[in-house]
């Protein structure tokens, strides 16, 4: 997963203590083999998530490799959700820290502006030809970005414009959010043979994507407008791909996450009283479709 740039700067100084860990890991252990992309070695693992020795040992100890060659292999998504929930990496400082940040300091009166750094890369080095690059807007509209000048740099800056204020949710959507708010925030795998729906209802583990189809489900079948959303979480300096849900109250599109807004509470970093999973992330989503869809394009 690749973060684009918001200007500002933090670091992250966050640990995580072995029976965290355990329990973590113990919940992984319900994602299906199958699923996993056991693709990374052991240094792979260390110096792109910042994954511990230790911790890899106790991934091993619960069967969450793959031996290849007398080599241990490690799923990525395993890997991402340590750094998630145990910190240690830029993720991690973008969920953890930044966004949490963000939250308290997004003014009332509104809009608010930002920049949006997109770093580019191309995916096939010597192919024919130069390379086109183009930034995914909302609308479905592109914007052409032009090739690096210097190698670290943003290719383009997107200026975003968003409101602070939002209508508050009525009683059948907060409903509705009360009947999945037992269901934990963890990273899962794309499969296109996993029934992940399925999956959610026997764990009550979900990511951000199914868990906010299932929510929309669950609202159209109550009767409640309800959308599916896709695209920037914003917390500088990153902003960060994501999915979420979105209620329509009195012809406004209100952004919601009440999975995430639980995880944050749940690792003591937003307090309950103040974010409850029906507050509104107001000013930190920038919707861009109703699904997946590429940020930025090549050729």
């Amino acid at each position: 997963m690749q973060l684009s740039t918001v200007r500002g700067q933090g670091r992250d100084d966050l640990n995580a203590s072995e029976s965290t860990a355990r329990v973590l890991l113990s919940s992984l252990s319900k994602v299906p083999h199958a699923v996993r992309s056991f693709a990374l070695s052991a240094p792979e693992a260390t110096g792109r998530y910042k994954v511990k020795p230790g911790l890899l040992a106790l991934l091993e100890s619960y069967d969450l490799v793959q031996r290849r060659h007398g080599e241990v292999y490690f799923d990525v998504t395993d890997l991402m959700n340590i750094e998630f929930h145990l910190g240690g990496g830029p993720l991690t400082a973008s969920l953890r820290r930044f966004w949490p940040a963000m939250l308290r300091r997004l003014p009332e009166p509104g809009p608010v502006v930002f920049d949006i750094g997109l770093d580019v890369e191309c995916p096939s080095p010597g192919h024919p030809g130069g390379c086109d690059f183009a930034a995914a807007l909302p609308g479905g509209r592109t914007r052409p970005i032009p090739s690096p000048a210097a190698l670290g740099e943003p290719a383009t800056w997107l200026p975003v414009e968003l409101p602070t204020r939002w209508p508050e949710l009525p009683a059948a959507a907060r409903q509705i959010i009360d009947g999945m708010r037992e269901i934990r925030f963890v990273r899962l795998p794309n499969g296109a043979d996993w029934d992940d729906a399925g999956f959610v209802q026997r764990t009550g583990l979900s990511d951000c994507a199914v868990f906010s189809r299932l929510l929309v489900e669950r609202a159209t079948q109550g009767g409640v407008p309800m959308r599916q959303s896709y695209g920037l979480m914003i917390a500088p300096p990153f902003a960060l791909p994501h999915h979420w849900a979105e209620v329509r109250v009195d012809g406004v599109w209100v952004p919601i996450d009440p999975l995430l807004l639980g995880a944050l509470v749940s690792w003591q970093v937003l307090d309950a009283r103040s974010w409850p999973v029906y507050r509104s992330p107001r000013a930190t989503f920038w919707r861009l479709a109703g699904g997946f869809t590429p940020i930025v394009t090549h050729n």
